[in-house]
């Protein structure tokens, strides 16, 4: 099961700059099936991919068969080319499975071997889920040309930090913070993603989060939450799709989660005195060693767009207020873990095999930790993995 974006506040990044208004074109959260228009007075995270608009063909990074594109061609006798056509045509089939159930990096490993184009379907539904992961790798990894300013910092060389970065004029903006979950990477994700499980330690809930529009797998899902802060005087809906991206050689795991357009007909009819907020939340799962035991370190960045006038002062002091809680409530959920047999049953039982992955993904770092950007020091909220990393493990 998994992640819940809005209710979890969280991001990353360290430093005090006054903030200013960046003329360059507005992040797009990426919509496989709809178009989008460009603002350009609001804030921007720079130059980022072109969003799923375009449905020409793609070319995916292959996955070990460099060097191979659609000019190398070869004289094979009929037999040879029709051997050759069926395992493309079987590689393609098993590729548009994978894409179905969200996973990016197990296709583009069936499809190596073959050159693209492939089919506007399999091409597509690729381009659209690699912009997703750029999207994540940029606004998470890199600051962009925004000028952040420190909301929340916990002190120390492990502790939390928040920042942010708001538009007076257009009321939008965006927060970054990074905080350690103790546990190993599946300990500490099971607690966040188990839905029905969430009110028992996240306060911020009106009710319990429930899938909508599509069926859960490894590398997706869909959540409807209902949130309530401030003693019920900020109540926010939201309806938001998550994808994932890791591979066989990852050492940690991303997560792209926005809101589905308002017109998408599944979903749920918007409570009684609740504000339908757009999301968009980009969170990467590291796992790190501290003390000689297995910890996670979280770094989220989300975009904030309220859809009404929120004063800058007001909004650091509700950071300031809602945070801390939010993040001790979220680590001693994760403590919990060895006392509370509900998260160890949840974990054995692992439905669409993701806490295995998660596994996977904890084994991998111990082969090959994630370096930090300073890399005299490890990984942590103030020395958080480069570009450079991400290339090399995320896609495996």
């Amino acid at each position: 099961m998994d992640s819940v974006p809005a209710s979890k506040c969280c991001f990353f990044g360290t430093g005090r700059r006054k903030p200013q208004k960046v003329e360059s074109p507005k992040l797009q959260a990426p919509e496989p099936e709809q178009e989008h228009v460009q603002d350009d007075d609001a804030l921007s995270w720079g130059s980022l991919p072109s969003v799923p608009g375009d449905r020409s063909p793609v070319q995916p990074a292959p996955v070990g068969c460099p060097g191979k594109g659609p000019d190398d061609v070869s004289t094979k006798s009929g037999e040879q080319a029709a051997e050759d056509n069926g395992a493309r045509e079987s590689a393609m089939a098993s590729a548009l499975e994978k894409l179905n159930a969200g996973s990016l990096l197990e296709a583009q490993k069936l499809l190596a071997s073959f050159s693209p184009p492939f089919s506007p379907e399999i091409d597509g539904h690729m381009k659209d889920l690699r912009t997703l992961f750029e999207h994540v790798k940029h606004v998470s990894l890199d600051g962009g040309d925004l000028a952040w300013e420190v909301a929340y910092d916990e002190g120390g060389a492990d502790g939390a930090t928040v920042e942010f970065v708001w538009d007076d004029e257009h009321s939008e903006g965006w927060f970054r913070a990074n905080f350690i979950v103790p546990g190993a990477l599946p300990a500490a994700f099971v607690t966040a993603n188990e839905l029905d499980l969430q009110m028992l330690w996240n306060n911020t809930l009106a009710e319990n989060p429930t899938d909508i529009v599509e069926q859960p797998t490894e590398w997706k899902r869909s959540v409807h939450l209902m949130i309530a802060m401030c003693m019920g005087f900020i109540k926010v809906d939201n309806c938001c799709r998550v994808r994932r991206f890791y591979g066989p050689e990852s050492s940690f795991l991303c997560e792209h989660i926005e809101s589905y357009p308002d017109e998408t007909k599944e979903l749920p009819a918007l409570p009684r005195k609740y504000t339908r907020m757009e999301a968009l939340v980009c969170n990467t799962w590291v796992p790190i060693i501290r003390n000689g035991k297995d910890n996670t370190l979280l770094m989220q960045v989300q975009r904030l767009r309220p859809g009404f006038k929120v004063p800058r002062w007001l909004l650091k002091q509700v950071v300031k207020i809602i945070f801390p809680t939010l993040v001790a409530q979220f680590q001693l959920a994760s403590k919990s873990f060895e006392s509370n047999p509900v998260w160890k049953e949840r974990l054995a039982t692992d439905d669409h095999g993701l806490y295995q992955a998660m596994q996977r993904v904890l084994d991998n770092s111990k082969l090959r930790p994630v370096p930090g950007r300073s890399p005299q020091h490890p990984v942590a909220p103030r020395n958080p993995p480069g570009l450079e990393a991400f290339d090399a493990l995320a896609l495996g």
